[in-house]
């Protein structure tokens, strides 16, 4: 799904916030991963996804106004890792669904 633009085919951005638990997507960029939704968004990660990674959506909550994703990073394997990533991490990058 996308659009045309100045001549260029352009994927139509998904909203960070709203994202389908059980739906696999691929990350732009490094985003931090979370042992616990409680801490903030300002909170030091645990650990970093890669840029390129593949994460499936575990489950959805509302934490401090805004929604929480506990993920699993499927792809690559060597990354293979569960917690959780706030929507605001999310915001500013191109998500893409995986296939």
């Amino acid at each position: 799904i996308g659009s045309f633009g100045a001549g260029q085919w352009r994927p139509l951005s998904l909203d960070p916030a709203a994202l389908t638990p059980g739906a696999c997507y691929i990350l732009a960029r490094a985003t931090p991963l979370r042992d616990h939704a409680e801490l903030r968004s300002d909170s030091p990660p645990g650990a970093s996804i890669p840029a390129d990674a593949t994460i499936r959506i575990v489950r959805q909550i509302e934490k401090g106004g805004r929604p929480w994703y506990r993920v699993q990073v499927i792809a690559p394997a060597e990354h293979s890792a569960e917690g959780w990533v706030s929507s605001a991490d999310l915001t500013d990058q191109e998500l893409e669904i995986a296939r």
